[in-house]
């Protein structure tokens, strides 16, 4: 699961990671921003765009320490 160690505005604490989209972050080992999430066909009909918390725009770069370990991401994100 993710886990949200600060938010503003937002009632979760945490979500699974299958409708997260942190981990493609991770995976893709770079910045990802996705200008409106309901255009990309990757991310149309995932939960939290479909519903709560109802994110359209998201853009998030990995953490990833010295040793090559990715060990988060920061990310924002918008209705």
């Amino acid at each position: 699961r993710q886990w949200f160690k600060s938010s503003i505005g937002l009632e979760l604490t945490e979500l699974p990671r299958e409708v997260g989209f942190c981990p493609l972050c991770i995976q893709q080992g770079d910045l990802l921003m996705i200008p409106d999430t309901l255009a990309d066909a990757r991310f149309a009909s995932n939960p939290v765009v479909t519903a709560y918390p109802y994110v359209r725009f998201y853009a998030g770069v990995p953490l990833i320490t010295p040793e090559g370990h990715a060990i988060g991401v920061l990310y924002v994100f918008d209705k």
